[in-house]
């Protein structure tokens, strides 16, 4: 019990000195947090309207410029000005503020998606206004899907410059009470601050579990929010059966509380949430997206039309790296290895030849003379110094250009461009009860597992990743995982 209370008292003052880093130290007063703080949750939204502002009518602009350039005499589009400058501005605000585009503490992806949407949105309310004005016949395609896409590229730009430069300054930051101080408490603030979103100001962390003394534990948390004035508790330590009495007893003194349900281990990628509020019932319903037939179909074409204009674009840099892996180590330039498919079905998965010629040789003379070798060897699949790796493949590894032809694995049907790392016969075992998983899907060149440490998290996590994505699909997640994937991959992160 002693040994337990002073772990728990040593994570707590972890998390505690971790304040610091964002905005305290230890228990903060009104007079310590910036004015500007405590009204943010007002001047965010003007100023973040001030740049959808801005980047709309700079959209107008800059569309208006190139349609008259590329389409010459015959753009005769005539937009009153009262429309130009306040009525197609205005729509485009009211979409990006109705579907959530300047929420705080929401994924940046899911904020990319929501500006998406309302960019589209607002597209086609605007097409419907000219039809107002009579001006749509002289409309064409080009200036709407020109002022389409460069709407969107200006407001994602503008609210990141503004969310640089608020999170620079270290002002406009909305403050928070956290309830908890346990891993997810230090999870989430983590999280929020490197995010790319309008961040929050941790005014206190309370420690108490509102167990074995609730009254206490209560007493002390409604002396924060009086002495703070604080708005928004976000509840990360409760037990089920006394969150609703902390909801009800703190709800009265702020205007938003968050509380993180127990859903460890339960998929929430594809979480929809439907309320019945007269009978007091919250229904949760999980999705698996991959059994849809045409989500597979949608995953497929996603799949086929990036890697063909993927295949075009990159063909000159195949044939360099074919030429350069050639004239290092004479032999076969693309390597063959069986892998687990789709089912079971085994398929060769392509890879740049990044070993010397006889490398099951040299593999199996080392696995037999170096036992700490072999160990690594049958842990991870894997040799962090692998003497079997040639000049032009250790590049090839790092950068992991060694797995670029697995793009004609995916033009024949045998991978996807996003999927669960392929595996070896002899990993099956390895996967236990989540193998299910892995052979619902098609491996992936990219997976989740690769922008999340790739090499240097453990085969335990990788196993656990692979299940989370399969479990979790959907289209945005894959061009999330593309987007990470990739950057990992330029700062050469975990590769070997």
């Amino acid at each position: 019990m002693r040994k337990h209370f002073k772990q728990q008292k040593k994570r707590i003052c972890q998390i505690k000195d971790k304040q610091v880093s964002y905005g305290v130290s230890g228990n903060c007063t009104k007079e310590q947090i910036s004015k500007l703080d405590y009204i943010s949750h007002y001047i965010v939204p003007v100023i973040a309207g001030l740049g959808d502002y801005l980047a709309i009518v700079l959209a107008e602009k800059i569309t208006w410029e190139l349609a008259k350039i590329i389409i010459g005499g015959r753009f005769n589009l005539v937009i009153p000005n009262m429309y130009f400058y306040i009525w197609i501005p205005a729509v485009f605000i009211f979409f990006l503020f109705y579907t959530g585009a300047h929420r705080r503490m929401v994924p940046f992806f899911e904020i990319i998606k929501n500006t998406l949407c309302a960019t589209f949105y607002a597209a086609v309310a605007t097409i419907f206004i000219l039809y107002l004005i009579h001006s749509i016949n002289d409309v064409s395609r080009f200036f709407v899907i020109t002022f389409f896409i460069m709407s969107f590229i200006l407001i994602c730009i503008i609210h990141q410059i503004l969310v640089a430069v608020f999170n620079k300054l270290d002002i406009l930051k909305e403050p928070v009470l956290f309830i908890g101080a346990n891993k997810t408490t230090q999870t989430i603030i983590d999280y929020l601050k490197h995010n790319n979103c309008f961040g929050v100001r941790v005014v206190d962390i309370i420690d108490g579990t509102f167990t074995d003394n609730y009254e206490k534990d209560m007493a002390k948390t409604k002396q924060v929010i009086e002495k703070t004035k604080v708005k928004s508790v976000i509840i990360s330590s409760a037990s089920t059966n006394k969150m609703a009495k902390i909801v009800t007893d703190i709800q009265p003194l702020v205007k938003n509380i968050v509380f993180t349900p127990n859903l460890i281990n339960i998929p929430i990628a594809n979480l929809e949430i439907n309320k019945l509020p007269i009978e007091n019932i919250v229904l949760l319903t999980i999705k698996n997206n991959l059994a849809n037939r045409r989500n597979r179909f949608i995953k497929y074409v996603f799949d086929m039309v990036l890697t063909i204009v993927g295949t075009i674009c990159i063909s000159p840099l195949l044939i360099c790296i074919a030429v350069w892996i050639y004239k290092d180590s004479p032999g076969p330039v693309i390597f063959k290895h069986m892998r687990v498919g789709k089912d079971g079905k085994m398929f060769p998965c392509y890879k740049f030849r990044s070993m010397c010629v006889d490398a099951k040789e040299k593999l199996d003379e080392l696995l037999q003379n170096d036992p700490q070798a072999r160990e690594e060897w049958e842990r991870d699949f894997k040799l962090k110094n692998d003497p079997r790796i040639t000049k032009s493949g250790a590049f090839l590894r790092r950068t992991s250009l060694d797995e670029l032809p697995q793009i004609f694995n995916v033009l024949k049907g045998e991978m996807s461009l996003v999927g669960p790392r392929p595996i070896i016969q002899d990993e099956i075992k390895k996967y236990g009860s989540h193998i299910d998983d892995y052979l619902m899907v098609k491996p992936g060149i990219a997976g989740i597992w690769q922008c999340s440490g790739r090499n240097d998290i453990s085969y335990e996590e990788r196993v656990q990743l692979d299940s989370w994505y399969v479990r979790n699909w959907s289209v945005w997640l894959d061009i999330t995982i593309l987007w990470k994937t990739l950057k990992a991959v330029l700062a050469k992160k975990g590769a070997y």
